[in-house]
C-alpha cells in the first residue's frame, strides 16, 4: 500500500511538473508574441509630404499666427473693421505691402481700381405689419437702439405693398441654411444674420 502510494505521489509530481512547464512555456510564448505585436505597433515617424514648393515648405504656423494677430490688432484699433473704404482697410494694405517689401524678394505693386462710393440719397424707411400691427421701424447709426440698418453698397428697393420675409437660419452661408428656411425664401425678402 505504501509502495502504491509512493507511485501515485511520483506520478502526481511528474504530472504537476509537466503542467508547470507547459504553463511557463505558454507564458513565455505569450510574452514573446506580445513583444512582437507591441514593436510592430510602435509609433513610427511619418515623413511630411513634400509640397513641391520652396514657399509652401517655408510656411510656419507661428508666422501665420503672427500675421493673424497683427491683422486682428489693426481691426481692434480701427473700430473692429478692416472692410474696404475704412481706415482698417488702408492699414491692412499698408501692413501687407510693407511686410512683403521688407521681408521678401517679391516685386510689390498696388493696383487701384474704381469702386462706386455708396451714399444714401435719403434715409431708408422700414414699415412692418405683423399680425395687423403696423410699425415704422427706427433707423439709427447707433446699432444698440436701431431696429434696422442698411447694408453698404446695397441697391435701392421701393415696394408698393408689404413683402413677406423668410428668416434664413444660421449665417446663411451654406445651401442647407437656405433649404431649412421656413417658409421658403422664394418670392420673399430673405432676412440673413450679419456674419
Amino acid at each position: 500500500m505504501i509502495l502504491s502510494l509512493n507511485k501515485r505521489v511520483k506520478f502526481l509530481s511528474v504530472c504537476i511538473s509537466i503542467g508547470i512547464i507547459l504553463v511557463l512555456v505558454t507564458l513565455a510564448l505569450a510574452a514573446a508574441t506580445l513583444g512582437v505585436v507591441v514593436n510592430r505597433l510602435k509609433d513610427k515617424p511619418i515623413d511630411r509630404p513634400s509640397l513641391d514648393s520652396e514657399y509652401a515648405e517655408s510656411i510656419q504656423i507661428s508666422d501665420i499666427m503672427m500675421h493673424l494677430n497683427e491683422l486682428q490688432n489693426i481691426a481692434t484699433n480701427t473700430g473692429g473693421n478692416r472692410a474696404i473704404n475704412t481706415i482698417g482697410f488702408n492699414q491692412t494694405l499698408d501692413y501687407i505691402n510693407n511686410y512683403l517689401s521688407s521681408h521678401t524678394n517679391f516685386k510689390v505693386a498696388t493696383n487701384y481700381f474704381y469702386l462706386r462710393n455708396f451714399i444714401l440719397a435719403s434715409n431708408p424707411i422700414l414699415i412692418t405689419s405683423i399680425n395687423g400691427t403696423t410699425i415704422n421701424r427706427l433707423l439709427s447709426s447707433n446699432l444698440s437702439i436701431a431696429e434696422f440698418y442698411f447694408v453698404q453698397y446695397t441697391r435701392s428697393a421701393n415696394f408698393a405693398d408689404y413683402v413677406p420675409i423668410s428668416v434664413i437660419p444660421n449665417e446663411g452661408c451654406s445651401d442647407n441654411d437656405w433649404l431649412a428656411a421656413n417658409p421658403s425664401p422664394n418670392g420673399r425678402v430673405a432676412l440673413v444674420k450679419r456674419g
